[in-house]
């Protein structure tokens, strides 16, 4: 599968059988800050894991948002399908991954992850260089072009 310009081939989980919840898992209890699942979250160009379903545990691209529904391009590249965004869930961002905000004031900005404290994300903004603090629930790992992060 041929993610585009920044795509790790490995994906957020080199592991392979992650089954632990992460902060942005559907149905994690945190009710000090809303998930990013919660809301309207799902973009073009985010990977995200197939949570349940036919694809359960598949690694894809968001091809195109339908509504409630993305459109996924699964990692291995021959298969896409639509998928409920309930269904999804993005892969938690690491350190140097391009990343996209996916809720608050800076949503749809794109930003390098420079570093993570806690559940705080440290971003480098692409539009001005800012260095921003950003709650990791709302970070997405981005793999669209620079063209598209910067318009």
């Amino acid at each position: 599968f041929d993610g585009g310009a920044g795509y790790d081939s490995r994906g957020g989980n080199a592991g392979g059988n992650d089954t632990s919840l992460h902060p942005t898992t559907p149905g994690h209890d945190d009710a000090s800050r809303p998930s990013a699942q919660t809301i309207n979250w799902c973009m073009e160009n985010i990977e995200v894991k197939v949570t349940s379903g036919e694809y359960v545990d598949e690694i894809g691209l968001v091809q195109a948002v339908l509504g409630s529904n993305c459109e996924v391009k699964l990692r291995d590249g021959a298969q896409i399908t639509i998928v409920p965004s309930a269904n999804l869930e993005a892969v938690p961002a690491h350190k140097n991954s391009t990343v996209i905000i996916l809720q608050g004031e800076f949503k749809g900005h794109t930003g390098k992850l420079i570093g993570i404290d806690g559940r705080d994300g440290i971003v480098k903004m692409d539009l001005n260089l800012d260095i921003k603090i950003i709650d990791m629930l709302s970070l997405a790992v981005y793999l669209g072009t620079v063209k598209a992060r910067l318009q």
